[in-house]
């Protein structure tokens, strides 16, 4: 990646992230429709790891080159023994919660607390009381940004969500639904809802994947959001438009389905690691079960317009001003101190591991 001034040393250490994911748990206090980690039913009956095997596979990947881990579940905060056992060989890294939990203090990571629209959607898509609990979870918490996830029938709810996060001082963030391949095949052999409680009211002709014309309406919406509250939204107009208003983000392989330019995927480093430490069966991205043909994840899209600028900057300086805007945002997206001086940021047993793998 290219160079950005003389940046503070804790920035200069995160340059390049090489980022790893990790499932921690594999059960969870919500149903989530078209879960990713539920749909398919086949990630319930791995081995459970100990605090040592923890302790040793975290190390290993350290050694590895890994400077941020990415966790996830199931559901993470079920499991603080082993975030905070990750704390021990990272200062850095994020978590995706429903917020079922608040995250131990001890933990320095970015905290991302997912809803999936303004309260009553999110309770008919997630559960009850989900969404307060979500808000709840994330107020008062430096780490913690909410991650709004849009879906065909929730885009009205933008606004809502985005004013009752300013309204707690919580930063809020951006990505679409994005199908299984399970979920995907369950629509197209029209496969009636009901029998499997994370495929329970999906439809053919009414589900929660996204048409060109919903993100569309999403990105504008989006966009009068960034320009009302510009230091309240963890996002920008670059991206919005990249992820909504582009037909596809990804080049896929017709014969396999999977994308050739996904920057994730590309990354020779990146490891999916299922419940039971072991890698996770098929891709290596972050989440093994989306379809590559309707991601639009967004940390993913951002890693891969990246990618794009970063090829395109040598022959256009607007590529390479898109390059360090984007950038920008994807740094204070992954690290919530990323803007404190050097001197308040937060040091741990994980710093000597990172000086060690830094870029």
């Amino acid at each position: 990646m290219t160079k950005f001034g003389n940046e503070p040393e804790r920035k200069r250490r995160y340059r390049t992230i090489r980022s790893s994911n990790y499932d921690v748990n594999n059960t969870c206090d919500l149903a989530c429709e078209g879960c990713y980690y539920f749909v398919s039913d086949q990630k319930t009956d791995n081995r459970r790891p100990s605090a040592q095997d923890y302790d040793a596979f975290f190390a290993a990947e350290v050694a590895r080159g890994i400077n941020y881990p990415v966790i996830a579940g199931g559901e993470p905060s079920l499991n603080p023994s082993a975030l905070r056992t990750a704390a021990k060989h990272w200062p850095s890294g994020i978590i995706y919660t429903n917020g079922a939990r608040r995250i131990p203090e001890d933990v320095p990571f970015r905290i991302a607390v997912s809803v999936w629209g303004a309260k009553a959607r999110n309770e008919t898509l997630r559960g009850p009381n989900s969404y307060d609990r979500s808000l709840a979870t994330a107020t008062g918490d430096k780490r913690a940004m909410i991650y709004f996830t849009i879906s065909r029938d929730n885009i009205d709810d933008i606004e809502p969500v985005v004013l009752d996060c300013v309204a707690r001082g919580i930063p809020v963030c951006f990505q679409d639904f994005s199908m299984t391949t399970e979920y995907m095949r369950l629509l197209e052999e029209q496969v009636p809802p009901g029998d499997n409680r994370y495929f329970r009211m999906s439809t053919t002709d009414n589900n929660l994947s996204l048409r060109l014309s919903d993100r569309m309406r999403a990105a504008d919406i989006i966009d009068a959001m960034i320009d009302r509250f510009p230091d309240h939204i963890l996002f920008n107009k670059t991206v919005n438009d990249w992820m909504h208003r582009m037909p596809a983000i990804h080049t896929i392989d017709p014969e396999t389905n999977v994308a050739t330019d996904c920057a994730m995927l590309n990354a020779p480093w990146h490891v999916a690691y299922s419940f039971d430490l072991q890698p996770s069966p098929g891709k290596k991205c972050c989440a093994p079960e989306f379809d590559c043909r309707d991601c639009r994840v967004g940390p993913v899209a951002t890693f891969t317009l990246l990618a794009k600028l970063t090829r395109e900057m040598r022959e256009s300086d607007a590529a390479r001003a898109r390059l360090i805007e984007v950038r920008d945002l994807m740094m204070r997206y992954h690290f919530w101190d990323w803007d404190l001086p050097d001197a308040a940021a937060p040091t741990g047993d994980g710093a000597a591991a990172s000086e060690r793998v830094a870029a």
